[in-house]
């Protein structure tokens, strides 16, 4: 069984549909498709994509048949941004991390401010 027919029978085996899936990952609805055809691949978010189906990233590889029940992230749902940088920050540097870490403080910050003034 390949990745994308683990991913099908986890989305399954949790009683949902793949477009509640995609859903949940902040993803359109025909990611999956996508991923049969080969137009797109799970690999870049595979660990999050484990988490959120309440497995590991080995079984979903076919690495072993034990899906391994972790606890699950099926409560969050991502926007397309924080999905992709779930996966991103992992090939920054430390430095540029802390950089985008602080940009995304000061953006915080704005908001909040924002808020703050309409409210006055």
């Amino acid at each position: 069984m390949d990745t994308v027919a683990r991913i099908a029978k986890k989305i399954k085996d949790n009683g949902w549909s793949e477009s509640e899936f995609a859903r949940r990952l902040g993803k359109n609805q025909s990611i999956m498709r996508d991923w049969r055809r080969g137009s797109s691949s799970p690999e870049k978010h595979i660990e999050y994509i484990a988490r959120v189906l309440g497995t590991t990233s080995a079984y979903l590889h076919g690495e072993t048949d034990d899906p391994a029940s972790i606890p699950s992230l099926s409560n969050i749902i991502l926007d397309d941004l924080e999905f992709a940088l779930f996966g991103e920050v992992r090939e920054l540097t430390a430095a540029d991390k802390a950089e985008l870490l602080r940009n995304a403080r000061r953006m915080r910050e704005l908001q909040e401010l924002r808020k703050l003034h309409r409210t006055e």
